[in-house]
């Protein structure tokens, strides 16, 4: 599952504003079914919580030209990856990418290539203990 802060905050009752909240709320959703959970930490990066561990990405820094269609790409991008069984840790970061590479231009249609994606990777994945 995919879910913004807000969204987050819905689901478990608790505020979702740092990474800490975001893996205490990742893991009481894992308890609840999903296998995978992803939660948007407003300003800072998205945490993935799955079975192969907790990792926390930071955001890509780049011009933010429209966010439309950001979370979009993260999960097609992440889905993609997974079913082609990468690692949860190499998805994550790709996933990322692809959200920036959507938001540098107007329209909410990625041009993901698999150089742009390469190029905006974030490189440092933070492991979280849940």
């Amino acid at each position: 599952m995919r879910a913004d802060g807000q969204e987050a905050e819905l689901l478990t009752g608790r505020p979702v504003t740092d990474v800490a909240g975001a893996a205490r709320a990742a893991a009481e959703l894992r308890r609840r079914g999903p296998a995978l959970v992803v939660l948007e930490v407003s300003g800072q990066g998205n945490l993935f919580a799955g079975p192969e561990g907790t990792w926390f990405v930071p955001d890509v820094e780049t011009e933010v030209v429209d966010p439309t269609g950001a979370g979009d790409a993260l999960v097609a991008t992440l889905t993609a990856a997974l079913t082609r069984r990468r690692p949860l840790e190499a998805a994550a970061s790709m996933a990322v990418a692809a959200a920036a590479a959507t938001t540098g231009h107007a329209g909410g249609r990625p041009h993901l290539s698999r150089a742009e994606l390469d190029r905006l990777r974030p490189r440092e994945l933070e492991t979280v203990r849940a």
